[in-house]
């Protein structure tokens, strides 16, 4: 699967292309999402400082590293958990072991519980969660692709994506999709 130069994310070098092309043709602003997330916090104070973000399962620091390379960061990253075990889902998260057993990690029920979780625990505004099956290979009765995005605001929101890239770009085309979110998000 070749990537196209992408006009879009500016900041890709200091990513180290982490990532690359966009997720969908229909999704999100025409300029990077890290730096919409950016413009937006500084317009909007009253969010500023109270965003968190995790970054769960097979995203690593992914999501992370991509809201804090944009100079200005400080203004809206309080912190994540990567809660890559059930464990530390139910633990630090307050995840429910029976929604686990009944869902599985990646679902879209553990998805919204994460997202609330972790808005929960650092008292932000807006908090965001990925979990997915990145490969390269399926789990059980859920194929490699499978994402799902939490987003918690007022309401916890998820979205169901389903890659059909590498272990690594499915990686990278959920991290952009968080981002994309988060912009929307930011912006209600």
């Amino acid at each position: 699967m070749g990537a196209a130069p992408d006009r879009h994310l500016p900041h890709k070098k200091q990513l180290g292309q982490a990532l690359g092309p966009r997720p969908t043709k229909n999704m999100g602003t025409p300029e990077s999402p890290k730096i919409s997330l950016v413009n937006t916090a500084q317009k909007a104070p009253s969010w500023t400082r109270n965003l968190f973000t995790l970054d769960v399962g097979f995203h690593g620091l992914m999501l992370g590293a991509a809201l804090t390379d944009v100079p200005g960061s400080s203004a809206y990253f309080l912190g994540g958990v990567i809660s890559y075990a059930d464990q530390v889902k139910q633990e630090q998260l307050g995840v429910s072991e029976a929604m686990l057993r009944q869902y599985g990690a990646v679902s879209e029920e553990s998805a919204a519980a994460m997202a609330r979780g972790v808005r929960q625990r650092l008292h932000a505004d807006i908090g965001v969660s990925i979990t997915g099956v990145a490969g390269p290979d399926a789990e059980g009765s859920k194929p490699v692709g499978l994402t799902f995005i939490g987003i918690a605001a007022a309401v916890a929101t998820t979205q169901r994506f389903q890659w059909t890239g590498d272990r690594w770009d499915n990686r990278r085309r959920s991290v952009i999709a968080a981002l994309e979110l988060l912009v929307r998000a930011s912006e209600l």
